[in-house]
């Protein structure tokens, strides 16, 4: 029987088997895969992360693929597969060129270009074989003219902005909106005037269903865990609870804890302040150092928004976006729907429930609803929590480098879950698409941790395979629960 160290001394990294594979495949291929290889070869991490991965390897059907370290016989494997497809990445490579020449010839400066067509090229390269002309050219206008849709962009934002007469005309609009939240002749810190009616017209003369009171410490009360509880179980009552939420807009609830309660939406991870502060208009954004949610400028907002091609065409011409964001960002939540603020509600609550290195085999990992159930045990299959659980992180915030990082982030993944929740619902809410009814609310929500897993799974994977680390530590199959 072979021993641990002789099983990890006969593995490969991942990183490394894609990278022998791939320049053996470009020699075969030369110079074919040169605009879709790094300076030095080997493939760029935007061709493993859209091409080789999705669409050539595919781990999700060969899971013995998708490991950080590769037996030998799954790196032959991996090796096999790229030299079968090495025809259609050469055609890929070459669409892209076209595209890239059609991209300048239009003037196009929006989005990143390997983003936006390496898919795309290796959708064409499989239909059509090599790019010839005139066909070549008439096909990569068309795709071009479909990813490049009518709609709002970043270009046009950063263009609508730029006008000193429309920056005016919205910081305005926004200043009036946030002041609007509470009644300047004499209210309490809930926003309530003296009628019982908050300003986002919500009646507040009885008690709040959320149970969340906005002058309360701490990000979930007793009374929150009361009333919102319920909704993460599943059948009639749940779904009953739910639809009673939504009817009384019990997210708004929520929203106004974060905006008057010290501390609660830095507690929630949605702002580093005491009191989110009121939005700015905003004049750049970039998507490696964005704000948290509720400290995010209109223009970091709208940048979320439309710096994908993905369902730009629904989002409408860029003055009325922007407009709806400067009213979204002074109302509860973040959100105009009461359904999508309910689901936010009902996140948060979720969100303090998760504890999926704590409840490994411990008391609690049988309690709370099914939902929570089944995320923290999907969770506790990843073999990082594993290993984060054994790190010595407490007290210090350098140890473990991004495995420590991760292993903080599972030990409390409020925060996380709460910021990647927010942006889900906030796309939903700028393009009219409320939360149709409790299933599909809980489907959001699980759907949302399994994000989160991803990414924590893809950031450790991605550390290990820089340092070459064939020696991560897996646990046992039997240790983990199911």
């Amino acid at each position: 029987m072979s021993t641990e160290g002789e099983r990890v001394a006969s593995t490969l990294p991942r990183a490394l088997v894609l990278d022998r594979a791939w320049r053996a495949t470009a020699t075969d291929h030369a110079p074919g895969l040169v605009p879709l290889s790094n300076s030095t070869g080997g493939p760029l991490s935007r061709t493993v992360k859209l091409i080789l991965d999705p669409l050539v390897i595919r781990p999700g059907q060969r899971p013995e693929l998708a490991t950080t370290a590769l037996t030998p016989a799954a790196a032959e494997q991996v090796t096999d597969i790229l030299s079968d497809a090495g025809a259609v990445l050469a055609h890929t490579a070459a669409w892209f060129t076209v595209l890239k020449r059609a991209r300048r010839a239009a003037g196009i400066t929006d989005g990143h270009p390997q983003d936006l067509y390496f898919q795309r090229a290796f959708e064409l390269a499989t239909v059509h074989g090599e790019p010839t002309e005139p066909d070549g050219a008439r096909l990569a206008g068309e795709v071009l003219a479909e990813v490049h849709h009518a709609g709002p962009s970043v270009a046009r934002l950063r263009e609508h902005l730029a006008d000193p007469a429309t920056r005016a005309e919205h910081s305005d609009r926004l200043s009036r909106n946030w002041s609007a939240r509470a009644d300047p002749s004499g209210t309490d810190r809930s926003g309530t005037d003296s009628s019982g009616t908050d300003s986002s017209g919500t009646d507040r003369s009885g008690t709040d269903p959320s149970g969340i009171d906005p002058a309360d410490d701490g990000p979930v009360g007793p009374a929150h865990r009361a009333a919102v509880a319920p909704v993460l179980d599943e059948g009639a009552a749940a779904a009953a609870r739910w639809q009673d939420l939504v009817d009384s807009d019990a997210g708004a609830g929520l929203g106004r804890h974060w905006w008057f309660a010290d501390g609660a939406a830095r507690a929630d991870g949605t702002s580093m302040h005491e009191l989110p502060p009121a939005p700015e208009l905003g004049e750049h954004a970039s998507t490696a150092d964005l704000a948290l949610p509720l400290d995010r400028s209109i223009y970091e907002r709208v940048f979320t928004l439309v710096r994908s091609a993905s369902g730009r065409d629904e989002l409408g011409d860029i003055a009325d976006v922007v407009t709806d964001e400067v009213d979204r960002a002074a109302s509860p939540c973040g959100y105009t729907d009461p359904t999508l603020r309910a689901g936010l509600l009902v996140g948060v609550e979720l969100a303090h429930r998760l504890r999926p290195i704590e409840n490994i085999g411990g008391p609690g990992s049988g309690s709370g609803s099914e939902l929570e159930r089944r995320i923290n045990r999907r969770w506790q299959r990843e073999a990082y929590v594993w290993q984060a659980r054994r790190l010595p992180i407490d007290g210090d915030r350098e140890a473990g480098g991004v495995l420590g990082d991760v292993a903080r982030e599972v030990a409390a993944p409020a925060p996380r879950y709460v910021r990647r929740l927010w942006s889900r619902l906030h796309g939903r809410d700028a393009r009219s698409r409320p939360l149709s009814d409790h299933e599909e609310a809980l489907d959001v929500l699980e759907g949302v941790a399994l994000s989160v897993i991803r990414d924590h799974r893809d950031r450790v994977r991605g550390a290990l395979s820089r340092l070459g680390d064939a020696a991560a530590p897996t646990p046992d199959a039997k240790a983990v629960p199911r």
